[in-house]
């Protein structure tokens, strides 16, 4: 809410579009290779830095198309220098996180998950 009334209508619509952009195209960045690198190395973690190499590659061409796709709508549509710099910061944010959960991917996979059951001690008469 604060930052909705810090920023004003115009100023919180161009923020809105830009998370709605990077959003949209964000989910170029990942395809699900993170999921993928959580089960895989969980199952054999001999594989972990085959995996990170390769998942890194492989996030280098998807973070280029995604940057190529928000480029391309960004001038298609036209928009105005500060909305067009919100959109590339955000884009730069979401290239950030995704090259971050490659880390974090390692670290749920190596999580040692416990489940414990609870009993009842109650008895049907």
């Amino acid at each position: 809410m604060y930052t909705a009334r810090y920023l004003g209508v115009a100023g919180f619509g161009i923020i809105s579009l830009g998370i709605s952009i990077t959003g949209i195209y964000g989910v170029f960045a990942d395809m699900g290779l993170s999921t993928l690198m959580i089960r895989d190395i969980a199952r054999d973690k001999t594989f972990t830095n085959k995996y990170i190499t390769n998942i890194a590659i492989i996030r280098v061409l998807l973070v280029i198309l995604m940057v190529a796709l928000v480029a391309i709508t960004v001038n298609l549509i036209g928009y105005n220098q500060v909305t067009t710099t919100v959109i590339y910061l955000l884009t730069l944010s979401t290239i950030i996180t995704a090259f971050g959960s490659i880390l974090t991917s390692v670290f749920q996979a190596n999580e040692k998950m416990n489940i414990y059951r609870l009993t009842s001690s109650l008895t049907v008469c």
